[in-house]
């Protein structure tokens, strides 16, 4: 009980931050900010120069003094290096080397062993529909950290399994943002495995979405589409797809009240529609 306790109060505090867009705590900074420069927070991120690349994902450093190369090379020139904690963002991959941009928005080289990721390829090519950088950096990183807090949290030691959700797809056609979710329950080593029990956590993820969709509420489109999908095991446990359509909720904008929205972005099921009843939502592991 004081483990589901001190879980819930952990990620209650992060979503009252994500919402207000405060800086993360001190503990979330790197271990050396004069040897690797500082943590990559959206804001200095979205005030630089327009990103061309397409963001595949998020990852975080996972120990101390990671080389930042110029080129997927161990011989390539040291950049400067990077310290456990640290977040970049995936554009690339060559070989055993992550593409990443940096806190200050250049590009760089990483070795992938020392990058924490759990990013899962896009069911679709992408498009010239994708949608804008900043709206992608923003909600990949508001999911990063929630998945990264949750991990890192009492709960996932006690229960050895945690509830999971990372963007497979994202999408702005004309004026409609689509975005397209996986829902998995994962081990501590970050492998997607079958549960069907209950998720203790699901307030927690219904508040996650509450947070999301108000995001993209500020990009001023004209409806909104989010499609959950669940991964389908076989019998001995391996991943068969990632196709199942576990939920799908769209709502429009002329019928969200804004100012309510933002006393309480909770009323967002009010005006949502969804495939399912919104009580049933993360009810269960999948």
């Amino acid at each position: 009980m004081r483990a589901g306790y001190m879980i819930k109060k952990l990620l209650a505090v992060l979503l009252f931050v994500l919402l207000q867009g405060i800086a993360f705590s001190q503990e979330d900074e790197i271990n050396d900010p004069d040897e690797a420069g500082t943590s990559m927070p959206n804001v200095g991120i979205l005030e630089a120069e327009p990103i061309i690349e397409i963001v595949e994902g998020v990852g975080a450093i996972n120990t101390s003094n990671v080389a930042f190369r110029a080129a997927p090379d161990i011989e390539s020139a040291l950049i400067r290096y990077g310290g456990q904690g640290e977040r970049v963002l995936l554009i690339g991959e060559s070989g055993d080397w992550f593409k990443v941009i940096m806190y200050n928005n250049a590009k760089a080289y990483i070795n992938k062993k020392y990058v924490s990721t759990n990013k899962i390829a896009r069911d679709e090519q992408t498009t010239s529909n994708d949608m804008d950088k900043p709206t992608s950096i923003m909600i990949s990183d508001i999911i990063e950290r929630f998945n990264y807090s949750l991990k890192h949290s009492p709960f996932a030691q006690k229960f050895k399994i945690i509830p999971y959700l990372t963007i497979i797809d994202e999408r702005q056609i004309k004026n409609k943002m689509a975005l397209t979710f996986l829902y998995s329950c994962i081990d501590l080593d970050g492998k997607m495995i079958p549960s069907y029990k209950e998720n203790v956590l699901k307030n927690e993820m219904k508040a996650l979405l509450e947070i999301l969709f108000f995001k993209l509420l500020l990009s001023g489109a004209e409806s909104y589409e989010l499609t959950i999908k669940t991964p389908t095991f076989g019998e001995k446990g391996e991943i068969k797809n990632t196709s199942k359509i576990y939920a799908i909720i769209n709502l429009e904008s002329a019928d969200v009240d804004m100012q309510t929205i933002r006393l309480s972005p909770a009323l967002i099921w009010q005006y949502a529609k969804l495939s399912v009843p919104v009580e049933k939502l993360f009810e269960k592991y999948p």
